[in-house]
């Protein structure tokens, strides 16, 4: 896992990547290769727990309310929520992950 976040880290914000069939997967880096960014929302709440996987168990970083967050995929539902695979910043660090889509001002 933490070398999916790595990679997505290193691409850069013009990339992101399809949805991938396994609900609690993140994308491998040659899926995050061939993507373009589907879209930008804001994040609503105080503080944002950003995951290792939809509804996972392992909190990869926080963004705060107002934090431009990039959308990379369609989504997935989990664990009563809807959540999107993403990355924002949090001051000079790129936090990568899943995020629950009700904290986040979708377009």
């Amino acid at each position: 896992m933490k070398r999916t976040i790595a990679a997505a880290c290193v691409l850069g914000a013009g990339l992101t990547f399809a949805a991938t069939s396994t609900a609690s997967a993140a994308p491998s880096s040659a899926t995050l290769a061939s993507c373009t960014i589907n879209s930008t929302s804001t994040v609503t709440a105080s503080a944002l727990r950003v995951r290792n996987a939809p509804n996972g168990s392992t909190v990869v970083g926080l963004l705060y309310r107002g934090t431009t967050v990039h959308i990379c995929s369609s989504g997935k539902s989990a664990g009563g929520h809807y959540w999107m695979y993403g990355y924002g910043n949090n001051g000079g660090t790129r936090v990568t992950g899943w995020m629950a889509a009700d904290y986040l001002a979708l377009p």
